[in-house]
C-alpha cells in the first residue's frame, strides 16, 4: 500500500515538476508602463498602474470588459507556462473574472474564468460568439475575495493544463480551444474591481527550422507604382512574370476605417519598372470584396472570390471562374465544391497551375486541427472539385495557417503560419509533398530573415521560372499598412524547375490557326485523368512538371488530330518549348494509330494506363455521332500466325467492348486482327517489334 501511494505522488507531482524545469522568459511586476497597458478612467471602466498593481475596475452593471495586450510572442514558444496573480478586491463574490491567454482581441479569445464563491469554467469566444469548453464546475482550491488567486495555465504536448492554485482543474485539447494570437490579458464580468499583482511566463522557444539554403537577396518594395497608403494585399504574378494583380483595400479606408469592398488591382512590368496601378472593371470588381486566386498561364482564365450564377452574387463562400471570350469575358460562375463550408470569417485559395489541385485555407468544425487549416480538394472528370481534404499535422497547427501558393511543380506548397516557429506574428514557410496521398509532407522550413520579419509576411508568389518572388509585409518603412515586396530567391527556397509549353492548333496543311480543345495527359501513367485546355483563339500556354513523357491531341468535331509527344523525362532546368498541333478534315479512309494502348506481353487485356487514350477514341466517336470505325488489331512476328491472328482480334475486340460500355452504339464499330501481316517497322529489332504491336482505328463511312 505504500509501494502504491508513493507510486501515486509522483504521478501526481509529474506536470508540477516538468513546469518548474521550464525557464523564466518574461515577467511583469507593474512597476511601470512600459509594455503599455490599457490605462484608461471613463464612465465604465478604469485601469491603473499604482503600487506595483494593476488595478482594473468595472463601474457599469450592465457590460463585462477585457483587457488585453501582448507582452510576449507565445507563439514562439514550443512550451510555456503562464502564471497570473490576480485577486478581487470589490464587487459581488458570485460575478466571474478570469485571465485571456493565445487570444487575438476582445471578440477572438480564450477564457478562464472564476469567481470568488468557488466555481469556474472554461470558454472560447470567436467574433463575438461563445463556444463553451468547460460549463461550470466548483473548485474548493479558489480563494474567497480578497485572497490572490495563482492561476497557471501550462501549454504542452498538445495539450493546455489549467491550475488554480497550484491544483490542476482541467486538461483541454489546444486543438479544441483554437488558439487565434498571442495576447493575454484580463476578464471582468460584473461590477468589481480586481487588482493583479504580476504576470509571469515560461517556456523553451521553438526551434526554428531555416532553409539550408537562405534567400540571401535583399527584398525589394515595389514603390507607390503598386503600393499605397492603405492594406495592398494576395499579390498574384503572372507565369510570364509580367502582370501582377492584387487587392488594395477600399479607396476610403482611412475614412471609415474597414475595408467595405475590397478591389483587385494590376500593374504591368515595362522596361524593368512597374507601371502605375489601375483597378480591373467589371466582371473582376464589384460592389462585394473582391479577390483573385488564379490566372491561367495563357491569362484566359481567372478564379475570383465568391460564389456567382452568371454574374449574379450568391455568397461568400467558395470561388467563381471568368473565362475569356470572343466578345471579351463572361460573366463569373461559382466553382462547384462538395460540402463547402467555413466556419471563419476569412479564407484564402490557391489553384495550381493546371486546375488540378485547389489549396483552401479555411476553419471547419469536423477536422481542423486548431484555426484556420490548409485543405486540398482535387477536380473531378465532370469539372466539380471534391470535398477538401486537411493536409495533415506536418503543415497544420493550432494556430492560423494560410494564404497557400502551390508552384508549377505541384509539390512545393508555400504558406504563412502563426504556429510553425518564426520571427514573430506569421512567417512564410515552404514545405514539399512527398507522394500522392496530400498527407506526407515534408517539415515546413522557415524562408529566412530575408522574408520574413517581427511583423505579418504572407501571400507568396512566383512566376513560371521560380526566380522571383511577391509577398506582403508589414514591415518596418512600408508605405500603407501592408506592402508587395519582391525579392530573388535561391538555393532550396525555390521550387522544382518547369517546362513552359507555348502551343498552336492549326488546320492540317493549311497553318491557319482554329478554335479547339487541348487535351494532355502524363504518359504511361496508371489512373491519370487528362487535363483540358481551351484555346479558342488556337493558341495556348501551360506549365508542365519536370520528369515525365506527355502525350498531347486537339479535340474539335469534324477534324481528327495528330498526336505529339513532350518528353520531359531527362530534363531538369527551366525550358520553353514550342508544339504545334495539326486538324485535318474528316474523311473516309483515314486511319490513326492508338499510340498509347498498353497489353501485357502475349495478353488481350489492356492495362489501365491505356484509359486516358481509350477515352480520347470515346469521345471522338461522342463528337463525332455519324462515322462508323474498324478497329483493327496487329502483332510482331514472335509466335505462329494462328496464335498472332487470335490475339490481334482479340485486342481489338477489348477495345470495341470498352467503346461501348462507354456509350458507343456496336452498330458504328467493325473489328478486325491482323496479326503480323501489315507491319509497319522492322521485325528484326526490339523498336520495330514494338511499334508493330499495335492497335489502328480506320474511318469507314
Amino acid at each position: 500500500m505504500k509501494k502504491f501511494l508513493l507510486l501515486f505522488l509522483f504521478v501526481l507531482f509529474i506536470p508540477a515538476i516538468a513546469c518548474a524545469q521550464l525557464p523564466l522568459v518574461y515577467q511583469e511586476n507593474f512597476e511601470n508602463n512600459d509594455n503599455e497597458w490599457f490605462v484608461k478612467d471613463n464612465d465604465i471602466v478604469s485601469a491603473k498602474i499604482a503600487r506595483g498593481m494593476y488595478y482594473l475596475n468595472l463601474k457599469s452593471t450592465k457590460y463585462s470588459y477585457r483587457f488585453w495586450n501582448k507582452i510576449y510572442d507565445l507563439s514562439s514558444l514550443q512550451e510555456y507556462r503562464l502564471v497570473f496573480c490576480l485577486s478581487q478586491v470589490t464587487g459581488t463574490s458570485s460575478d466571474y473574472y478570469g485571465v485571456l491567454f493565445d487570444s487575438d482581441d476582445a471578440d477572438n479569445c480564450n477564457e478562464f474564468k472564476f469567481n470568488s464563491s468557488g466555481e469556474y469554467y472554461i470558454d472560447r469566444r470567436e467574433d463575438k460568439e461563445y463556444h463553451y469548453m468547460i460549463d461550470t464546475r466548483n473548485f474548493v482550491f479558489i480563494k474567497p475575495k480578497g485572497e490572490c488567486n495563482i492561476i497557471e495555465i501550462h501549454k504542452h504536448d498538445g495539450v493546455y493544463d489549467f491550475y488554480i492554485n497550484s491544483h490542476l482543474a482541467e486538461r483541454i485539447s489546444v486543438r479544441r480551444m483554437a488558439p487565434s494570437g498571442d495576447n493575454i490579458g484580463f476578464y471582468l464580468g460584473g461590477q468589481m474591481v480586481v487588482k493583479v499583482d504580476y504576470v509571469k511566463v515560461y517556456g523553451t522557444k521553438a526551434k526554428l527550422n531555416i532553409v539550408a539554403s537562405p534567400v540571401g537577396y535583399e527584398k525589394q518594395n515595389l514603390g507607390d507604382s503598386v503600393n499605397s497608403e492603405v492594406n495592398d494585399l494576395h499579390p498574384l504574378i503572372t507565369a510570364d512574370g509580367k502582370t501582377l494583380y492584387f487587392v488594395r483595400d477600399a479607396e476610403d479606408f482611412p475614412k471609415c476605417g474597414y475595408a467595405k469592398d475590397d478591389q483587385i488591382w494590376q500593374s504591368t512590368l515595362v522596361n524593368g519598372k512597374w507601371t502605375k496601378a489601375k483597378k480591373m472593371p467589371a466582371p473582376f470588381n464589384d460592389k462585394h470584396n473582391n479577390g483573385l486566386y488564379y490566372v491561367s498561364p495563357d491569362k484566359s482564365i481567372f478564379i475570383v472570390s465568391g460564389a456567382y450564377d452568371n454574374g449574379i452574387y450568391l455568397n461568400s463562400d467558395g470561388l467563381s471562374m471568368i473565362r475569356k471570350t470572343r466578345d471579351g469575358w463572361s460573366q463569373p460562375n461559382r466553382l462547384i465544391i462538395s460540402d463547402i463550408y467555413n466556419d471563419s470569417r476569412y479564407y484564402s485559395y490557391c489553384l495550381s497551375s493546371d486546375r488540378k489541385y485547389l489549396i483552401l485555407s479555411i476553419q471547419r468544425n469536423d477536422d481542423t486541427y486548431g484555426k484556420r487549416d490548409l485543405y486540398v480538394s482535387f477536380l473531378q472528370d465532370d469539372g466539380t472539385y471534391t470535398a477538401p481534404l486537411n493536409l495533415g499535422p506536418q503543415i497544420n497547427t493550432s494556430l492560423n495557417d494560410g494564404t497557400p501558393f502551390l508552384a508549377a511543380d505541384n509539390r512545393t506548397l508555400y504558406f504563412s503560419s502563426y504556429g510553425h516557429a518564426g520571427y514573430g506574428s506569421a512567417d512564410i514557410f515552404v514545405s514539399y509533398r512527398l507522394d500522392d496521398t496530400w498527407q506526407h509532407w515534408s517539415e515546413p522550413q522557415n524562408l529566412g530573415p530575408s522574408v520574413n520579419t517581427k511583423s505579418w509576411d504572407a501571400y507568396f508568389t512566383l512566376d513560371s521560372r521560380g526566380e522571383y518572388a511577391y509577398f506582403v509585409s508589414y514591415a518596418q518603412g512600408s508605405i500603407g499598412g501592408s506592402d508587395i515586396y519582391r525579392i530573388r530567391l535561391s538555393g532550396q527556397s525555390r521550387p522544382d524547375p518547369v517546362a513552359v509549353v507555348r502551343g498552336r492548333v492549326v488546320k492540317a496543311g493549311l497553318g491557319e490557326h482554329i478554335g479547339a480543345k487541348v487535351i494532355y495527359y502524363i504518359e504511361g501513367a496508371a489512373n491519370q485523368s487528362s487535363n483540358t485546355v481551351v484555346a479558342d483563339s488556337g493558341r495556348f500556354k501551360i506549365l508542365l512538371p519536370l520528369g515525365r513523357k506527355y502525350t498531347f491531341y486537339a479535340e474539335k468535331s469534324g477534324y481528327l488530330s495528330d498526336t505529339k509527344v513532350v518528353d520531359l523525362t531527362d530534363s531538369l532546368n527551366y525550358c520553353q518549348i514550342v508544339l504545334t498541333l495539326d486538324l485535318e478534315k474528316l474523311r473516309q479512309g483515314q486511319s490513326f494509330t492508338l499510340k498509347n494502348i498498353y497489353f501485357p506481353a502475349a495478353s488481350p487485356k489492356f492495362l489501365p494506363q491505356s484509359y486516358p487514350e481509350l477515352n480520347r477514341l470515346v469521345m471522338f466517336l461522342k463528337q463525332n455521332p455519324n462515322i462508323r470505325v474498324c478497329i483493327s488489331g496487329h502483332t510482331n512476328n514472335i509466335g505462329t500466325r494462328e496464335e498472332l491472328v487470335e490475339l490481334s482480334l482479340k485486342r481489338a475486340q477489348a477495345v470495341e467492348n470498352y467503346l461501348v460500355e462507354h456509350g458507343i452504339d456496336e452498330s458504328r464499330l467493325e473489328i478486325k486482327g491482323y496479326g503480323p501481316s501489315r507491319p509497319i517497322a522492322d521485325n528484326s529489332t526490339p523498336e520495330g517489334r514494338r511499334l508493330n504491336q499495335r492497335v489502328e482505328v480506320e474511318i469507314i463511312k
